[in-house]
């Protein structure tokens, strides 16, 4: 539907050298549905599968988890969607410690030793500059540790930093794929993308709904009455472009409406951040909290992941949608499903 503004993917996210991007947030299914882990002979030949199916089955065989695995693939010939998404942190977890990530490993600390003293250091300081050094240096334990499905998470509890220092999931992203990937969607959504979704989502069908979010995102912030401002709202209008699809057993189709609840939620100014969270009953992937008078004059934007909020740099509303973004491959989490079309879209075209 967005061919005519997608650029080419040789620009993208995807293509930047990243091990950590393809296997991290390409896993978009919260479902168990079982797959079957049987490599296209179209693709290699019988020696590379034999060849890699040892390999990986050495790999898990040696690690936390592993034997689990196996154990499963061997009585159902098949794994679940979880079962391999385990598999696959297991795996990054390696490649990154026989290999590194894509950033320079210069001034990285080596030893476990020295990463728990640097970790203790975080916890008790308050000089930022110490914690965001010190952040730096561990980068290489806590990537290993976000891909290990046993550690993973204990992520907020050995780096609780995350939770007050603003500018720590800005800093890792760019550990991983470098300044100048960092920066690509704050400076081609407003310039590029931003219009061209307009244009778009005035050709569909038209609904209350979509009606509201076009208005609010031809609007300046002094217009508007009521509902989001006109930067969310123009990327809310992604979500109309690109519904949910149908999955899972029952095969329903979420309205985008629903799905929107999915990627912000409001709250007003004087509501408690932590009621919110003791709110939470089930698992769900990351997704923006906003805080204000009303949605169109939000004040503060948080990132909730796993009953943690985590405040994002600024109260713009952009600049906190691509924190959100950044969020998932930081802390190696999969998209929500019902948001995975509108986040592949960002993550092959404008990043």
């Amino acid at each position: 539907m967005l061919d005519s503004v997608s650029p080419s993917t040789s620009h993208s996210i995807a293509s930047s050298n990243s091990s950590f991007l393809s296997s991290g947030a390409d896993n978009e299914g919260d479902s168990d549905d079982t797959i079957t882990l049987q490599p296209s002979p179209t693709q290699r030949n019988r020696a590379d599968v034999t060849c890699l199916a040892q390999n990986i089955e050495n790999i898990l065989k040696e690690k936390p988890g592993g034997e689990r695995i196996l154990t499963e693939y061997a009585r159902k010939k098949s794994l679940t969607d979880s079962m391999r998404r385990d598999m696959v942190k297991i795996l990054v977890a390696h490649m990154a410690s026989e290999h590194g990530t894509p950033f320079s490993k210069e001034n990285q600390l080596t030893t476990e030793t020295q990463c728990h003293e640097a970790i203790a250091l975080m916890k008790h300081t308050t000089d930022e500059a110490i914690i965001k050094e010190k952040m730096r240096q561990t980068f290489t334990h806590r990537q290993a540790m976000v891909h290990d499905p046993v550690k993973s998470s204990e992520i907020f509890t050995t780096f609780p930093r995350f939770l007050d220092i603003m500018g720590l999931i800005e800093q890792d992203f760019s550990l991983m794929f470098g300044d100048d990937i960092s920066p690509k969607f704050l400076e081609k959504w407003p310039t590029h993308y931003r219009q061209k979704v307009l244009e778009q989502s005035r050709g569909l069908t038209q609904t209350s709904d979509l009606e509201d979010l076009l208005h609010n995102a031809e609007s300046t912030t002094e217009e508007l009455e009521d509902g989001w401002d006109s930067e969310i709202s123009s990327i809310l209008l992604l979500i109309h472009l690109m519904p949910p699809s149908p999955h899972g057993r029952n095969k329903g189709k979420l309205s985008a409406r629903h799905a929107i609840d999915h990627l912000v939620k409001f709250i007003k100014t004087g509501t408690s951040v932590e009621g919110h969270l003791d709110s939470i009953t089930d698992s769900r992937q990351p997704y923006l909290l906003a805080v204000g008078t009303k949605r169109s004059a939000i004040h503060k934007y948080f990132i909730v992941i796993d009953k943690h909020a985590i405040p994002c740099q600024s109260p713009d509303s952009l600049a906190s949608f691509d924190e959100l973004f950044k969020a998932h491959f930081v802390f190696a989490t999969s998209y929500n499903r019902d948001l995975a079309s509108v986040y592949h879209f960002l993550q092959t075209a404008v990043y």
